[in-house]
């Protein structure tokens, strides 16, 4: 035990110094050649890399918990000092020290959990956005997997970064090659934001063209709502056309509820083509359904907006509130959930 906490000693000497003189040198050198001698050679190198492993998830919860970007140097030479990029919980070391243990009592649930360094990353939305792509792009090489997860809920890297708008965390783990699932784009078409929604779309299908990531684009563009989002004309019509669905004289609530991200999806939509879409749409539902529906959905959308701007403490998008607005969102609508119902209608791909 004494020479498991002489080694995380070590691991900080020789770490998170931002420079050393010669006495500081020759010290650490001296210590390290005891915990060597004291545990054989094999038991140090494990002995420090564990040490440099929860050091390195101490610092990485203490950057969340204190609203900081990371000590990147630090980080890199824990890394290199043996820290495990797949390490996930400081409960799992057996050694209790209070250099890098965490603080109990924090009011951030997520944290409570076993977190990956990646995962850690992706969750904190104060870290400089370069030292966020280098940390994690530094981890994927040294083998950490962006799919790998705790067992204790199904949410990985990329998901979690979505789930908290880091643009930064999510274009760096594409890049290195996490998938691109039907989940990662249900978190994604709950991104208000126009600017940070079109960023990461961009390294999706970036990924996506180039094959970097196992996806079945095929497969993924069965969702109508994906299709009509990304302005994929021919088979959004299709799929519309080939539904089994008629006019109605009335609204049927039922129906609408599956449907609202196809409409939003519709008003997102850049594409050149999209009117062929509507078209379609208004074509298959019939005009008062089809205003129903477009009503309901940019309430929800409305309410997704409104909700994210005060979670990310900035001003509303008045442009988008504005156009909502115009096209039948209600001001007074409460407690309605946008992700309450994601299965049947029209939007149909059998996920849970």
């Amino acid at each position: 035990r004494p020479y498991l906490c002489a080694a995380t000693r070590i691991a900080r000497l020789g770490c998170s110094l931002p420079s050393e003189d010669v006495a500081t040198t020759a010290a650490r050198e001296h210590l390290e050649e005891m915990v060597r001698e004291g545990l054989g050679r094999r038991r140090a190198v494990a002995a420090r890399s564990k040490a440099a492993s929860a050091e390195l998830l101490g610092e990485l919860r203490a950057a969340i918990l204190r609203k900081r970007t990371p000590d990147v140097r630090l980080l890199q030479d824990l890394l290199k000092a043996g820290a495990s990029p797949e390490a996930r919980n400081l409960n799992d070391f057996d050694f209790k020290d209070p250099w890098v243990t965490p603080r109990s009592g924090h009011s951030e649930p997520d944290l409570q959990r076993p977190l990956s360094p990646l995962e850690l990353l992706a969750m904190n939305t104060h870290s400089e956005a370069e030292v966020t792509k280098l940390i994690i792009a530094r981890a994927i090489q040294l083998k950490a997997d962006p799919e790998s997860t705790s067992g204790h809920g199904r949410s990985r890297a990329l998901s979690l970064a979505l789930s908290v708008r880091n643009v930064a965390a999510a274009e760096a783990l594409i890049s290195g090659g996490a998938q691109v699932t039907n989940q990662v784009l249900r978190m994604l078409r709950r991104i208000s934001s126009v600017e940070k929604r079109k960023n990461v779309e961009a390294a999706l299908w970036a990924a996506l063209s180039s094959r970097q990531t196992h996806a079945n684009e095929d497969e993924l563009l069965k969702q109508l709502w994906v299709a009509v989002h990304f302005g994929f004309v021919e088979k959004a019509v299709k799929h519309i056309e080939g539904h089994a669905m008629n006019h109605f004289e009335e609204p049927i609530e039922e129906f609408t509820r599956a449907d609202r991200w196809v409409f939003t999806s519709l008003r997102r939509c850049t594409s050149p083509a999209k009117k062929s879409i509507e078209d379609a749409l208004r074509q298959k539902l019939g005009l008062k359904m089809f205003e129903y529906i477009r009503a309901e959905a940019a309430t929800h959308e409305l309410r997704l907006e409104l909700r994210e701007a005060v979670m990310d403490r900035r001003d509303p998008d008045l442009e988008l509130v504005a156009e909502l607005l115009r096209i039948g969102a209600s001001p007074d609508a409460r407690d309605a959930d946008i992700d309450s119902s994601d299965d049947g209608g029209f939007d149909t791909d059998g996920e849970e």
